[in-house]
């Protein structure tokens, strides 16, 4: 690992003990896991190709070290059906807009944002 790796890391774990929130992520149809993340937002704009309004969207974000998602000794990344539990409320991973449902926050992959929706 790089210095700028470690610092980057040593950066995310203070955030994350600072503004960072306890969270359940649920594999769809597997595991659940303990996890510390920072929340965050995404507004999303999408253009309708027939009549040219364009459509906002806000997306409930989890931010998390990337080598955090593990289930067993196993790294995963989030897909379709998998949820989020935070303050007794549950979030379903999403797509933004159509596209990725996470996008890595850094060069290094080493954070990732994971696009949520609330669910109940």
């Amino acid at each position: 690992m790089s210095a700028f790796d470690s610092a980057s890391r040593a950066l995310f774990k203070t955030l994350s003990q600072a503004a960072g929130v306890n969270v359940s992520y649920k594999r769809s149809g597997g595991n659940t896991i303990s996890l510390r993340a920072v929340q965050g937002q995404t507004r999303f704009n999408q253009t309708s190709a027939i009549d040219g309004e364009t459509l906002y969207m806000e997306s409930n974000d989890f931010i998390f070290l990337t080598s955090d998602l593990l289930d067993g000794s196993n790294t995963f990344l989030p897909s379709r059906g998998d949820s989020i539990t935070y303050n007794g409320v549950t979030y379903s991973v999403l797509a933004d807009g159509g596209d990725a449902m996470y996008k890595y926050t850094d060069q290094s992959k080493k954070t990732i944002r994971v696009h949520c929706k609330g669910v109940g």
